[in-house]
């Protein structure tokens, strides 16, 4: 799968290429974490593109996978950076603004004058850098599936710990939730 990956991102005919992507945007309690990499496409050998063969979706990869990624990635990026915006701050801001906020944050810290700056999903607006939308980005942009597989989602798991799928939403299987949130829920 990473053949292609890396192919979207060399077809963006940049030096570098950055993603970015957020953990925690479907959970109904906890951080939401951003995270951006920074790939330079004329660094990058054929002993790193071999060390990155297993970069998926993360949703693909075991989160044993993820984590022997994560220091292969941050080895191998020029930089990468995560974003914190703790649940208080959401709560204030809401989820969208304060998603917006951290993946901003995240690509303008590495970003570079000329580098192809993509973000997971849907654009962004009031960023300080141009940035251009990938839908199911990381499925198809190396840069972005190290952000979201091997970053972001190890950050948040690693220092928030395991979040529990809520057992009452099987009609939405992705929604996440921890106990003490759910027993503050209202209840019918």
């Amino acid at each position: 799968m990473s053949d292609s990956l890396f192919s979207f991102d060399r077809g963006q005919g940049a030096q570098y290429v950055c993603g970015a992507d957020e953990a925690g945007r479907a959970c109904m309690a906890g951080p939401l974490v951003a995270a951006a990499v920074r790939f330079d496409y004329e660094r990058l050998d054929a002993d790193a593109f071999a060390r990155l063969a297993d970069l998926n979706d993360s949703k693909k990869l075991s989160s044993r996978r993820r984590a022997a990624l994560l220091p292969v990635v941050l080895e191998v990026a020029d930089m990468a950076v995560s974003v914190v915006i703790p649940a208080g701050q959401i709560d204030l801001d809401g989820l969208h603004a304060s998603n917006t906020r951290a993946l901003g944050r995240a690509l303008e810290a590495v970003a570079v004058a000329g580098s192809a700056n993509l973000v997971d999903g849907s654009e962004l607006k009031g960023v300080g850098v141009p940035s251009w939308p990938v839908v199911r980005g990381d499925q198809t942009s190396a840069a972005i599936a190290a952000a979201s597989g091997a970053f972001a989602g190890r950050v948040r798991g690693g220092r928030h710990g395991r979040i529990r799928h809520h057992p009452g939403r099987s009609d939405r299987p992705g929604r996440v939730a921890c106990v003490e949130h759910t027993r503050a829920w209202p209840r019918a």
